[in-house]
């Protein structure tokens, strides 16, 4: 099954908004995307590209949540037909969704790695010593940002299977990610308040790598009564309140 590539839009700072939201409307309406609807039963939502956007958004609700408002290793698997299973990589793929793009610019002012689930923030960890070890430049610090939001049973045993043990919280694996990524074991400096309060406890901690930026681990202060910090629909702790805290932070 052969499709037509599609560029993801966005751009290089200085971008107008008028170009990004064309960059947005080419993408959204492009084939790839129309035959996908067309493929699940769908009509094209009429209107402008806020309407469009607003109907593609309530049928992928209808037709494509799996998650059902679970993590993702909870999403039950969908049962395509071949044809169907063809479509959707294609797809998916064609939509720019599957193939790993390299940065737009070849510096930065900082690199911010966001939590998520165990497996999530190795990952990105690794990444981001990927992209700093092959050429991208850093002006300011490598900010590693998550919460005190405790691991589930499932992420514990992907993190003993992996060989990471010792990990109670999502900021525990990303310290164990930056460590191991970046090749460094005691923080320069640590700073933080409160480790035991449900609400207002943070952390951070400082590594500087020889000939690298400084990476800065932070665990945001819980932002809800339960203690983790997070905005829904993000429940693995990364959400808009755990940016907010970190704003002030200068990252």
């Amino acid at each position: 099954m052969r499709t037509v590539r599609v560029r993801l839009p966005g751009d290089p700072a200085g971008t107008s908004g008028d170009e990004l939201a064309a960059g947005v409307r080419a993408w959204v309406q492009s084939p790839p995307l129309r035959a996908l609807v067309a493929h699940f039963g769908g009509d094209w939502p009429a209107g402008g590209l806020d309407a469009v956007l607003a109907g593609l958004d309530d049928f992928s609700a209808r037709h494509w949540d799996f998650r059902d408002g679970r993590e993702r290793p909870d999403a039950r698997e969908p049962a395509f037909d071949p044809a169907t299973a063809g479509l959707v990589l294609a797809s998916a793929d064609a939509l720019g969704l599957v193939r790993a793009a390299p940065p737009a610019l070849p510096r930065y002012a900082h690199l911010l790695v966001l939590g998520g689930l165990a497996h999530a923030c190795l990952r990105r960890t690794e990444y981001a010593a990927h992209l700093v070890r092959t050429g991208t430049g850093v002006g300011g610090e490598v900010a590693v940002l998550g919460s005190f939001r405790p691991l589930s049973p499932a992420e514990s045993r992907t993190l003993d299977a992996a060989g990471v043990p010792g990990c109670a919280t999502e900021v525990d694996v990303l310290d164990a990610g930056v460590r191991a990524a970046f090749g460094v074991d005691t923080p320069h400096e640590e700073a933080g308040a409160d480790p035991g309060h449900p609400h207002r406890a943070w952390s951070s901690r400082t590594y500087r790598p020889p000939g690298r930026p400084p990476v800065r681990v932070l665990a945001a202060r819980p932002a809800n009564p339960s203690g983790v910090a997070r905005t829904p629909p993000t429940p693995s702790g990364s959400g808009p309140s755990t940016y907010g805290w970190a704003a002030p932070t200068g990252c």
